[in-house]
């Protein structure tokens, strides 16, 4: 019998927007807008990531009227002291013609 793999969820409050992610892991983040778009009576037309240069963006990312998804790989773990936290922000454009952004953070560790 086959089993259905744990799903985390992740609820991002202001500044403690930071997850963990182990380099070797491929992930899905999905970044929710439906109570924002809700609010002004819209949808999302287009949806892009912008991430540091160790993350690799999969071409499994995408979005449909509500959500956005990032599915990431890679990423490195610094060297101390430097920070090893690594932003994600995804940047939809509206079919009313707004440019939001929101940000994640993705902390590197080695598992």
């Amino acid at each position: 019998m086959a089993t259905t793999p744990a799903v985390e969820t992740y609820v991002v409050k202001g500044k403690q927007a930071t997850i963990e992610k182990d380099t070797n892991e491929v992930l899905d983040y999905p970044f929710d807008w439906t109570n924002h778009l809700a609010k002004i009576s819209d949808t999302i037309a287009a949806s892009g990531f912008i991430v540091e240069p160790s993350l690799t963006v999969d071409a499994r990312s995408g979005f449909d009227a509500t959500h956005a998804t990032v599915w990431l790989a890679g990423g490195d773990v610094p060297a101390a002291p430097l920070p090893n936290q690594l932003r994600v922000t995804n940047r939809i454009t509206t079919v009313g013609g707004r440019v939001i952004e929101r940000s994640i953070f993705i902390k590197i560790v080695e598992r």
